[in-house]
């Protein structure tokens, strides 16, 4: 009896580990793959593919965006180094060279309006009216200390004149400031009057009034005939005021004439054209008339007296 008791509760506890052992190795869903995953991440799931994907695309998109940043720095590196210089040309054949950058400053030396800026005013043209006061008149910024009301002038003449004297800077000419630009009519009668009684007047006893008078208008033209009433000319140089004589045949001077085109200005009372300007030669006075403008009278030898004595008109449509 005791022996059998042993046999049953032996066969009992093969039974029940038996039943314990197939319930460790068996799996839930039946038989299959039967390593435990239960603890690692589905791969193989859509979802898990979506983020993957995502993944590389996020990394493919840091590495474009840094290329393209690296090719934008290439960029900008490659523009600082065309903003050293420039090159222009027209479809006049005229083709204008630049040591700085005039990207900034192209749509005022080449206005988009020429013929507003080529008002003929001499001593042969028909007076300016006394009340004539011109638009947008701001002071330069190249006015010398101290003389800033007397150097208001044309506000798109006024930038142009900043590329030209940063170009001039450019080439060793960097003190040239402007001491004269804007006159009003009436100041104009003024330094006229002034220089007739106080200067010349007394120094040619023997001539008449008018004889005079046309001494003082080679080199200060009477009021409403003086183009410093259009605001669109300036004196500027780097000597004393009173003292522009001495700036005739200095480097700076000729630097100026030479240049003064590719900027839109010309110098207005040149060196042999007394007879047509009616002015002794002024190397320190220059006239915006725009880039196309001053570079056909540059190529060709005029001065805008000449220009509309001829009968020029280069804008004719």
């Amino acid at each position: 009896m005791g022996k059998n008791l042993y046999t049953v509760v032996f066969v009992l506890l093969i039974f029940i580990a038996a039943v314990l052992a197939f319930r460790v190795f068996m799996p839930e869903n039946g038989f299959g793959d039967m390593s435990d995953n239960s603890s690692l991440p589905a791969l193989n799931s859509e979802e898990s593919i979506n983020e993957g994907v995502s993944s590389l695309e996020d990394s493919s998109n840091d590495f474009t965006d840094e290329e393209e940043s690296s090719d934008d720095s290439k960029d900008a590196s490659d523009n600082s180094n065309d903003s050293e210089g420039s090159v222009e040309s027209s479809e006049a054949g005229f083709i204008w060279e630049y040591a700085i950058d005039i990207s900034s400053y192209l749509k005022y030396i080449e206005p988009e309006n020429p013929e507003d800026f080529i008002l003929l005013v001499n001593k042969k043209s028909p007076p300016l009216p006394e009340n004539y006061v011109p638009k947008n008149l701001v002071t330069s910024k190249n006015a010398r200390p101290g003389r800033e009301e007397n150097c208001q002038m044309n506000a798109t003449a006024a930038k142009a004149l900043e590329a030209f004297l940063k170009e001039a800077a450019y080439y060793g000419h960097d003190n040239i400031t402007v001491t004269n630009a804007y006159r009003s009519y009436s100041y104009q009668q003024y330094l006229f009057t002034n220089y007739y009684f106080k200067q010349e007047a007394s120094k040619h006893p023997g001539l008449t009034k008018d004889e005079v008078l046309a001494i003082v208008a080679t080199y200060c033209f009477p009021p409403g005939q003086s183009e410093h009433q259009t605001g669109l000319c300036v004196d500027m140089h780097n000597v004393d005021v009173g003292k522009q004589e001495s700036f005739n045949e200095s480097e700076t001077a000729k630097w100026l004439e030479d240049n003064a085109c590719r900027f839109g200005f010309i110098l207005r009372y040149p060196k042999g054209k007394e007879a047509a300007t009616g002015a002794m030669y002024e190397s320190w006075h220059f006239r915006f008339v725009g880039r196309t403008l001053a570079t056909f009278l540059h190529k060709n030898n005029l001065t805008l007296d000449e220009y509309y004595d001829k009968g020029y008109n280069i804008f004719a449509k």
